[in-house]
């Protein structure tokens, strides 16, 4: 028989009872939350793989690996007509980045507009254009996608489009792309997965995450009153992608941007040889961005970042690139000048986009047309010779 007081027994004896209850239940938690946790990594690990390999549409690059011909194909860029020219076509090659991809399902992409002066001229039907473009590339990829595809594609003229809002960044080609913002270490290193920003699920769910709230803080600048209109980005995001582009037109700078772009320029000059070598003409066509262009915008963003303006210089980017051109005998044509003119009285970019809207493709399409037409770059029937 237990001695001492009734009630304190009882009492140890209900916290006995009720520490061994508990202690069963947090034993059944602990067991349930691993099997949570092993179940999350194993998935993680399973998607992760599923990523590399099977690449899904999700990523908006099925199948594909950046510099392959059915990166094309599968995008319904081209199928396997263009390894068929017709007798007597001139084929154009048209190469750039999203500039080439914008509004292209439409047929208002700017190879779209080129190609319906070409084709409005006398003998025009022999004229035909391949659109090669794709978005999130550079100077590299072009020059990539020339030297794998371009005896396939067999054209007569190659038509660069060199994006001066970021193509000085993307001269090199040592970097895939993987669909929407998901991109391949550049260094095949074991250790990167150490890093949690180096797998594919983090990054594909963090870039989702930044979209989304993009989207809502522009819902709610609209709802407010803020903005008289929807763009693609809300203000905020809007002058966050231009800030990033801020530093190729700042005077102090200068010399950083040269160093940046005289290494790696050779990548246009392995593209002016492999046309040489065919008898092919190459044309560089230089597209602005928005904020070499629109005043408005232009002031906009600089008062939002509290930059000055003259601590910037908008052209020398353009005379950056065209020295190294003219010094190598590269045709090119600059749609700045023409563009900046035409923007005072109307819009060419979507608004809060950094694209073209169709007056912008339309207007850029005119000016390559006469371009083409006046050193001489098409066939001479056409040119009415």
């Amino acid at each position: 028989m237990p001695t001492g007081n009734p009630y304190d027994f009882c009492k140890r004896l209900l916290i006995i009872y009720l520490f061994n209850r508990n202690y069963d239940k947090l034993k059944q938690r602990l067991v349930n939350q691993t099997f949570l946790l092993v179940t999350l990594l194993i998935l993680i690990i399973i998607s992760e793989i599923f990523l590399h390999v099977a690449m899904p549409a999700f990523l908006d690059l099925p199948n594909g690996v950046s510099g392959e011909l059915n990166d094309f194909v599968v995008r319904g860029n081209f199928d396997a007509s263009v390894a068929h020219k017709k007798v007597g076509a001139f084929r154009i090659l048209g190469i750039s980045d999203s500039f080439a991809d914008q509004l292209r399902l439409q047929g208002f992409n700017y190879h779209d507009f080129l190609l319906r002066k070409l084709q409005a001229l006398p003998g025009g039907e022999r004229f035909e254009i391949i659109n090669a473009g794709m978005p999130r590339t550079g100077p590299g990829y072009y020059w990539n996608t020339l030297k794998q595809h371009g005896d396939l594609i067999n054209p007569d003229l190659v038509l660069v489009g060199f994006f001066l809002g970021n193509d000085f960044k993307e001269m090199k080609f040592d970097n895939k792309f993987i669909g929407q913002f998901i991109s391949v270490p550049r260094h095949d290193d074991w250790r990167r997965y150490f890093k949690l920003n180096n797998y594919w699920c983090y990054q594909y769910l963090v870039n989702k995450e930044k979209i989304l709230e993009d989207n809502f803080r522009r819902d709610y600048e609209f709802a407010k009153g803020l903005v008289r209109e929807k763009g693609t980005f809300s203000r905020k995001g809007f002058y966050k992608i231009e800030q990033g582009k801020l530093w190729f037109f700042e005077k102090r700078l200068q010399a950083q941007l040269r160093d940046l772009f005289q290494p790696d320029a050779g990548v246009l000059l392995q593209m002016k040889q492999w046309c040489d070598d065919r008898n092919i003409e190459l044309v560089i066509a230089i597209l602005p961005t928005e904020i070499q262009v629109d005043n408005g915008m232009r002031a906009e963003v600089l008062d939002a970042l509290k930059v000055k303006e003259d601590s910037l210089d908008f052209d020398y980017p353009n005379a950056l690139l065209k020295n190294y051109l003219e010094k190598h005998r590269i045709h090119y044509v600059d749609l700045t000048g023409p563009m900046r003119q035409a923007a005072q009285t109307k819009r060419l970019y979507v608004l809060r986009d950094t694209h073209w809207n169709i007056e912008g493709n339309k207007l850029a399409a005119e000016i390559i047309f006469t371009c083409l037409q006046e050193h001489k770059l098409l066939p001479a029937v056409v040119a009415g010779k």
